[in-house]
């Protein structure tokens, strides 16, 4: 499945490293907008992605409640 920046809710970043998460800043998420971004399901009863274009991100999308 792949969306659009706009179409996503960041909730977090992912360390390269895999060692946690940071929060995202709004103007960061700005500049993605236009990015596609390809989800993988990370949490069903959640409706949460994993998000991957350069950087990984946790997301839900914006018209899912």
């Amino acid at each position: 499945m792949k969306a659009f920046g706009r179409e996503l809710e960041f909730i977090s970043r992912i360390e390269r490293d895999g060692s946690g998460t940071t929060p995202v800043e709004k103007d960061y998420i700005e500049k993605m907008n236009d990015d596609e971004f390809r989800l993988m399901n990370l949490s069903l009863s959640q409706k949460t992605f994993i998000a991957g274009h350069m950087n990984v991100f946790v997301v839900k999308l914006k018209n899912e409640n």
